[in-house]
Parts: C-alpha cells; sequence; structure tokens
C-alpha cells in the first residue's frame, strides 16, 4: 500500500489553522515545536497534532490555550522574573552569536563588546519591563527609537541592528521554555506568555528601531547635504556645474564673482559665451574639456574689461557610465600673480638702486687703493665725498626698506619729540647729489612736533623725487601757518599726469619695473614719505600750482 504524501501549508496558512499571527507560527518553529521543511512549508498533521496535545478539551485550539494565560497570573510572574534575572546571560550570549555571524563584530575590541552587551541587556530589560506592565509605553518606545537612530549614527549597518533583534527575539523564546522547565511549569504556559506579550512587544521594538534607524539616516544624509552645500556655497573658488551642451545648471557665489555677472544671470546660460577665454583655441570648449592632471591656465576679458588670471579643473559628470555634464572648479589667481610680479619689480628695482652707488664705491675704492700715491689730496678728498655720498644712500636704502618691513607689521617705532625745522632740512639734503642746486626757504624759528630721522628721510625723498623727475630750480621751503609748519618742495618739471595721480602714494611697491614716475629707482619714496608723515601725525598732498610749478606739501602740528 504507498503511503500518501503529508499535506504542506505555507506558515500564513497555519496561523489561520493555528489562529495565531504568522509572528506566533515563527515563533513555534524556532522553539522546535513545529519543523518546516526545506521549503518552509509546514505539515498540516503536525500542526493538528499540536493543536491536540495543547487542547484543554475539545474543540480547544491554541488561541484558546492562549486565552486560558490571563488566569496563571502567578506563574507569569514568575516566569518574568526568571527572564529579568537572565538578562545578563542573554545579553553575553547574543554577543556571541554576533562575533561568531559578522567579520566586524569578530573583530571588536574588549570595549566595544563590553559596549554592545551593555546595550542587549537594556533591551532585554525594556522587553521584560513592557511585558510585565502589558502596555506599550510611548517614552519607552521613543527611547527604543533614539537607540535606533544611535545605532545608525555610529556607523552599524541595518542587517546587523536587525539581526541583534531577530537574535534576542530568539534568546527571549529559548529563555522561556527554559525557565518553564525549572519552574516545573508546563511548557504551554511558556509559550503563551511568548505568544501573547513577549513577541507583540518584540515586533514593536523592531519596527520602533528600524523606524528610528531610517529616520536617522535621512537627517544624517540631509546634514551631509546641508554641509556639502554650505562649503560649496562659501568655498573660495568658483564651482560650476555644466550640461552636456555648456548650458550652467549650477554655480556658487564665488563663480558669479569671478565672471563679474550675477549668479541668476550664469544658471541657463553657456559658460564659454559669459566668459570667454582672452586666447581661445579654436573648436574647444574648456569648460567641458576635463583636465588630465593639475590645473589648466586660462586667462578671461570680462565684459567690464577686467581682465582676470584663473585656473582650471573640470571632470566629466557620468550617470551609469554615461556622459551627463561637466563639473568644474575656478580659481582666481590674478591677486596671486599680480603680487609675484611686484615681488620681482620690487627685486629688481632694489637691485638697481644698490647697483649703482656700489659700483661707483668699488671703482673709487680700487683707484684709491692702486694709485693714491699719484693723486693729489683735493682729488682724494673728493673721492672721499663721493663715497660718503653714496654709501649714505645705501645707508637710506637700508633704512627704508627696515620701516617699509615695521609699516607692513604695524610695528613702526616712533620717537616724537620737538624738531627744529631748518636744521632737519639741513641734513636731509647735504647728502644728496645735486643738493648744491637746491633752495633753501626755511626760517630757523619753527619747530614741529616729529621724528627727527623719520622727518628728515621724507625730505630727502620729497627734494630728491623733484632733482631725479623735476626741472630746476627746485625749492625747499617751510612756514607757520594756522598752528601747523608746511614743508614745501617745488620742482618746474612737468608735474604727475592726472591718471597716475590717484596712485602716486598708493603702494609701497611698484607697478612696473619701468614706471617712469618712481621717485627713486627702490619705488619706495613717495609711498613711504606718505605712511611716515600719516604715522606723526601729519598729511602729505601733491598738487599742480597756476604758476607752473609742481609741489609736494608736508603738513605736521606744531
Amino acid at each position: 500500500m504507498r503511503r500518501m504524501a503529508p499535506r504542506l501549508v505555507s506558515v500564513l496558512e497555519a496561523a489561520d489553522a493555528l489562529g495565531l499571527p504568522v509572528s506566533g507560527v515563527e515563533a513555534l518553529v524556532d522553539a522546535g515545536y513545529l519543523r518546516p521543511d526545506g521549503d518552509a512549508l509546514l505539515s498540516l498533521s503536525e500542526i493538528k497534532s499540536f493543536q491536540a496535545r495543547n487542547a484543554g478539551g475539545a474543540g480547544d485550539t491554541a488561541d484558546d490555550l492562549l486565552g486560558d494565560v490571563g488566569a496563571a497570573d502567578e506563574e507569569t510572574e514568575s516566569l518574568l522574573d526568571a527572564l529579568e534575572a537572565a538578562v545578563g546571560d542573554m545579553a553575553e550570549r547574543a554577543a556571541d552569536i554576533m562575533t561568531a555571524t559578522f567579520p566586524d563584530a569578530a573583530e571588536w575590541t574588549g570595549q566595544q563588546r563590553r559596549r554592545f552587551v551593555r546595550q542587549a541587556r537594556l533591551r532585554f530589560e525594556a522587553i521584560v519591563a513592557v511585558t510585565r506592565a502589558d502596555t506599550t509605553e510611548e517614552e519607552l518606545l521613543e527611547d527604543l527609537a533614539a537607540a535606533g537612530g544611535a545605532a545608525a549614527f555610529a556607523g552599524a549597518p541595518l542587517p546587523q541592528v536587525l539581526l541583534a533583534l531577530r537574535v534576542s527575539r530568539d534568546l527571549l523564546v529559548q529563555s522561556a521554555v527554559a525557565a518553564a522547565d525549572e519552574l516545573g511549569q508546563q511548557r504551554g504556559v511558556a509559550l503563551a506568555v511568548v505568544l501573547t506579550r513577549v513577541l507583540p512587544v518584540l515586533d514593536r521594538l523592531t519596527d520602533t528601531v528600524a523606524r528610528g534607524y531610517w529616520a536617522a539616516v535621512r537627517v544624517r544624509e540631509e546634514e551631509v547635504v546641508a554641509r556639502y552645500a554650505h562649503m560649496v556655497e562659501h568655498a573660495g573658488h568658483g564651482v560650476y556645474e555644466v550640461e552636456l551642451d555648456g548650458t550652467v545648471c549650477f554655480a556658487n557665489s564665488m563663480l558669479a564673482r569671478i565672471t563679474g555677472h550675477h549668479l541668476d544671470e550664469l544658471l541657463g546660460r553657456d559658460l564659454a559665451v559669459t566668459l570667454p577665454p582672452a586666447d581661445p583655441a579654436p573648436g574647444i570648449d574648456v569648460y567641458r574639456s576635463p583636465t588630465v592632471s593639475g590645473w589648466r591656465p586660462l586667462r578671461v576679458l570680462r565684459a567690464d574689461g577686467v581682465e582676470r588670471e584663473l585656473l582650471l579643473q573640470v571632470t566629466e559628470r557620468t550617470d551609469q557610465g554615461r556622459p551627463v555634464g561637466y563639473d568644474g572648479i575656478v580659481r582666481d589667481v590674478t591677486p596671486e600673480r599680480a603680487l609675484e610680479r611686484q615681488k620681482n619689480d620690487f627685486l629688481a628695482l632694489v637691485t638697481d638702486e644698490l647697483r649703482q652707488p656700489l659700483a661707483t664705491v668699488l671703482g673709487l675704492g680700487v683707484t684709491l687703493a692702486s694709485e693714491a700715491e699719484e693723486l693729489t689730496r683735493d682729488q682724494i678728498a673728493g673721492m672721499g665725498r663721493t663715497i660718503h655720498v653714496q654709501s649714505d644712500r645705501i645707508a637710506r636704502l637700508a633704512d627704508d626698506l627696515h620701516d617699509v618691513s615695521r609699516i607692513r607689521a604695524d610695528a613702526l617705532s616712533l620717537m616724537m619729540r620737538r624738531v627744529d625745522v631748518a636744521p632737519a632740512c639741513a641734513a636731509a639734503i647735504r647728502m644728496l647729489p645735486g643738493a648744491e642746486e637746491v633752495e633753501v626757504d626755511v626760517p630757523s624759528d619753527l619747530e614741529v612736533i616729529a621724528d627727527g630721522r623719520r622727518l628728515q628721510h621724507v625730505i630727502a625723498h620729497l627734494v630728491e623725487n623733484g632733482l631725479r623727475h623735476g626741472r630746476p630750480p627746485v625749492t625747499l621751503r617751510a612756514r607757520a601757518v594756522d598752528g601747523a609748519i608746511h614743508i614745501d618742495v617745488l620742482d618746474h618739471g612737468d608735474g604727475v599726469p592726472l591718471h597716475l595721480v590717484e596712485r602716486l602714494f598708493a603702494s609701497l611697491v611698484p607697478s612696473a619695473a619701468d614706471d617712469r614716475l618712481r621717485d627713486r629707482p627702490s619705488g619706495l619714496g613717495l609711498p613711504l614719505a606718505r605712511n611716515l608723515v600719516e604715522a606723526m601725525g601729519g598729511r602729505i598732498r601733491h598738487d599742480r600750482r597756476p604758476d607752473g610749478t609742481t609741489r609736494f606739501r608736508v603738513t605736521l602740528p606744531t
């Protein structure tokens, strides 16, 4: 006689037959009361046998059995007491399962394992507490959601979090059955407690933790996006995204500043048209040509006529391997390049300033060393005076450079006192080449409050400027006017062109090595004079007088 194959049903069908939720059937399977086959199907005959074993009378079902649990309050409480006492052991077993399952967990340090065990204990205690209360406290659920969020922020993957919850569920079922055996209770009571109280709490716990986890993930992603947006928007470089056709779909405010356009004017327009290269390569759009390595130099001439020197870095933006646009970073190096040129000009000018007096001193020194016996006393004296004058020029240049460095560091120290103007003027021009051509008109009774050495430098710069770039006669005069002293240097040259007057005192570094208007080859004279005069509480200005003379006027307090 051929034996008929057992009829198999799904977990859902088994739940209907037993009058239990699906989670209850799964708990029966986990506890060994029901045994599925390889396809997770259950034998209908085994389900009926389970009902028969646990029936209290004809027609009783598992649901009827579970409904009688409320009468066994004493047994339930003793079982929950036993579960509460076993939370430490369950937490340690949960840690053992996690380390055996996840490679990352297997590498936990002692501190990480203790933290997991501590969290597992809190989780088991919370489940027992909610089960004992036979209600779901919203405050506790908020704590569970926060635990899920903490796991997300700690970087724990969601599968690991869910597995920890599943392990907790299995351990609780096993511990409840073991506790019932030790207490001498029927396994049916333990199983009923698990099905009617523990499992619903676990399901709610899993749902709450998962929702807290995903809420935390969403918050973290929003924070990352916000930080990225803030970083890009306030970056020191221009950032843009263009479509395949070159249309700008994103640009930050720095790019708008570099291009000289309003941000709204950039979006939706072709960047190659908005900011065209000054030296375009035929058929190449530099804003859509990925850079292989480093930065691509780019010079542009904006619509407002301002020329900028840029560095560009472009990458291709792809979606599933297909190009969809281009991302670019634009760095404005115009100030850096201008500063580099200024430094080079400055060094060239200082070198030029030093070359002439050093060559003179060197030549006269060689002459004195080799031909001193053949020279007359007057010739030797003349050479000595020339060496003195040129050495003084070098010394004044050194003083200029020192004062420049102190002014830039905001560390200029002045010795303010009463200074006789006439002796200061005489000392200032005594060592200047061509000083004999200067007409001096300075009364002997004038005094100012100033740093005497710095005042001499200012006067020397102005007089030398008149001698070098003006035409004689050059006049140095001083007058007392309304409680102040005016020191004027006048010459009969053509003066300074109007378009250059504004930057006459503007910078301590010249703008070009061939600037014909620098008062000395170092290019420091007039800007340094302005800084020194203002530091002494005065002011300096330049003007063209009706009689055709050019005047520099220094005004200092008495």
